[in-house]
């Protein structure tokens, strides 16, 4: 390989060279096959080809991609990188890797449906707390203002009864009071969750990505796989018939 063909191939190129380079790569120099695949005229390809008009419009950069799909967009578009690209299967340990990210999402993910159930009944259950204080205080404030209008004997006995509901309110009060730090924990345990959940569908996201360059369609393949994968690492195991 000469060191012209070299640059070409690495991105030490313009936009017509690169054209040229690929037209020779896929067409063995032949310019007809190329236009009618990017669709346009043989004599806008030789203008591009031989740089006598601007560079390629991005709808004819985009058709050449299309029809070329083991072009490299970076290379072709930037001049960056290699002409082609990696199109190789991903190794077994990479496929591991995404299987195991999936199998912690899936995890991560039932951890976080019930981190919102319990946050749901510690909300309720922390509400019917704070509805029997609020009673207990009603209650006491009213027995407290008609004491005064009782007799004595009654008033020993209403004393009795407002000494017994000072202490019911204590007692609510201070459940009431202990629950606050265990609501407090269950919110900070599920904002730690959601935080892993959004990191991993990052992670998934990325590492997809970057095992094979994808265009359009091959992503959404992909997207489909991932969404068959987690409701397969998912979906419970079937049962077996005696």
């Amino acid at each position: 390989m000469n060191s012209s063909t070299r640059s070409y191939i690495e991105g030490e190129s313009s936009v017509n060279q690169r054209l040229n380079l690929l037209v020779d790569t896929f067409e063995k120099g032949k310019k007809a096959p190329f236009a009618r695949k990017i669709g346009v005229s043989a004599q806008a390809v030789q203008e591009m080809l031989m740089g006598r008009k601007s560079d390629p419009s991005f709808k004819v950069l985009v058709r050449i991609l299309e029809e070329y799909p083991s072009v490299s967009s970076d290379w072709l578009v930037l001049g960056q990188g290699q002409m082609l690209r990696d199109t190789s299967p991903p190794a077994a340990s990479q496929v591991v890797e995404v299987v195991q990210l999936i199998q912690e999402y899936v995890q991560v993910s039932k951890h976080l449906e019930h981190g919102r159930a319990m946050h749901r009944e510690s909300a309720k259950a922390l509400a019917r707390l704070r509805a029997e204080v609020e009673h207990q205080e009603a209650a006491l404030q009213v027995q407290m203002e008609h004491l005064p209008n009782f007799d004595p004997e009654a008033q020993k006995v209403l004393q009795t009864v407002i000494q017994q509901q000072q202490e019911t309110l204590a007692k609510a009060q201070k459940r009431y009071a202990e629950f606050m730090p265990f609501l407090e924990q269950v919110e900070e345990e599920l904002l730690n969750v959601l935080k892993r959940q959004g990191k991993l569908e990052k992670d998934l996201a990325e590492f997809m990505g970057s095992v094979v360059p994808l265009n359009m369609e091959e992503q959404m393949k992909a997207i489909s796989l991932r969404n068959k994968l987690v409701q397969t690492v998912n979906s419970p195991p079937p049962k077996k018939h005696l």
